[in-house]
């Protein structure tokens, strides 16, 4: 089953330990064969732990993220590979970059084989690091791509740097995200996560970076790993972003509305002006083009 947590700062500052280490112990009821971290310094170095054992046997390593401006965290349920191997344990290397994944990759013998990868664990998620290094193109289309080669319900985090980056991707295995002034936080389950805390929406990956840019890409389409939305602005953007998705993952909107979605975000992120003045410009549009009513939700994170 595994669990997922993670953070990612708005501020520069670290994540409050308390609240870190209470989303860890709650996380560890989804595993508690090994704890994993990945997390970015200060100094926009990389750093990896992983051990075997529980989140609480293991908590004092989350002092190590006291300053840390990205964290990646897992609870692992072993499935593949005794959790006693230290190398079958999560993180797990995706090029210059380490991802957590919850859920079975039941094909990933078939992947290895497709794409000529050579697992060094007995770890089934380690294939989907693999083939992340592999296939060309932008972190954004591996990492859907990566995604889609994969059979099974899953959820995963990803760390990179040069520039600073969290992956997060959903289909099937919950994720969510609740935020504090200082810091967005993330969960396989929402109990210790920020008041408000919303689900990832179903079906999506997206890129953060620190210098404040999102990429957000469908997975299974037809463009399968070609951002839909890749727009630089407010952390606001990213929460807007999992409305829409939320809207139409219950099939709330219409494909219409949601390319006049991706369409206006690329447009008020370039345009100037306060929050008020891009929410009266999402509204006046949206109507003046017939866009169904969904898109006031959107609209509805612009405000001051």
């Amino acid at each position: 089953m595994c669990g997922l947590f993670g953070y990612l700062s708005k501020t520069g500052r670290g994540p409050d330990l308390d609240r870190l280490r209470r989303i860890a112990l709650e996380t560890q009821i989804r595993g508690a064969h090994a704890l994993g971290l990945v997390w970015v310094a200060p100094d926009g170095k990389l750093h990896v732990f992983k051990r075997p054992g529980s989140a609480a046997a293991n908590l004092d390593a989350l002092d190590r993220c006291r300053d840390a401006l990205i964290v990646a965290g897992h609870c692992r349920y072993a499935t593949h590979g005794d959790p006693a191997d230290n190398r079958n344990n999560h993180p797990h290397r995706a090029g210059r970059g380490w991802l957590v994944h919850n859920g079975i990759v039941r094909n990933h013998a078939s992947i290895a084989r497709r794409y000529g990868l050579v697992p060094e664990t007995e770890c089934d998620s380690e294939v989907l690091g693999l083939l992340m290094a592999k296939v060309p193109g932008s972190l954004q289309r591996r990492a859907v791509i990566s995604v889609d080669a994969a059979e099974g319900p899953l959820a995963l985090l990803g760390v990179w740097t040069r520039p600073a980056r969290l992956l997060l991707a959903r289909r099937g295995n919950p994720l969510w995200i609740g935020e504090t002034r200082t810091g967005a936080y993330l969960g396989s389950l929402p109990g210790e996560l920020p008041e408000g805390a919303r689900p990832v929406p179903e079906g999506y990956a997206m890129v953060h970076t620190l210098d404040d840019r999102l990429q957000v890409s469908q997975v299974g389409s037809r463009n399968a790993g070609w951002p839909r939305v890749a727009a630089g602005g407010s952390r606001r953007l990213m929460m807007a972003a999992m409305t829409i998705g939320n809207v139409l993952e219950n099939n709330a909107m219409t494909e219409k509305d949601w390319d006049l979605f991706c369409e206006l975000l690329e447009k008020l992120v370039s345009q100037p002006g306060s929050w008020k003045e891009k929410k009266e410009a999402v509204e006046a549009e949206a109507s003046s083009r017939g866009a169904d009513t969904a898109l006031e939700e959107f609209a509805g994170w612009f405000s001051e």
